[in-house]
């Protein structure tokens, strides 16, 4: 079965400490894996074409960069186009001054990641993208 190969996009430009950065990329990552389904494809309308869960799911730092990282496959023989991904995370609750929190039962967008084009999988391909994006131009704690 042929592959349809998903080509990175550019990481758009913010000031974060790495700490700051991590930190609230760590928090997203944790909220990401507490929901499934936790992603859904969107065509260029806007339009929900596919969901399903993210593999992969990886926080990382690359020069001046801190990164989120998952993986979507789709191995079935739908046929659809694509756009966009938006992932979904549980909400991370606590109270000011507090060191008490959790997650609540409130599920929101955490990510919403537009591809350099436009992406059509066929029912003889397998989906296999991965997708990085982040924080660029962070700085020393």
């Amino acid at each position: 079965m042929e592959t349809l190969k998903v080509e990175e996009t550019e990481i758009r430009h913010s000031s974060f400490t790495f700490d700051g950065a991590m930190m609230m990329l760590d928090t997203m990552r944790d909220g990401i894996e507490a929901v499934s389904p936790n992603y859904e494809l969107l065509d260029e309308a806007g339009n929900v074409v596919k969901s399903g869960d993210v593999t992969g799911l990886s926080v990382f730092s690359m020069e001046d960069v801190a990164l989120i990282s998952f993986i979507i496959n789709d191995t079935t023989t739908d046929t659809y186009t694509f756009r966009r991904v938006r992932v979904s995370g549980r909400v991370y609750v606590s109270a000011a001054g507090s060191s008490f929190g959790g997650w609540s039962g409130l599920t929101q967008v955490m990510i919403n990641h537009t591809f350099a084009q436009n992406y059509t999988k066929g029912s003889a391909q397998t989906l296999h993208a991965v997708v990085r994006t982040g924080i660029k131009g962070c700085t020393g704690s």
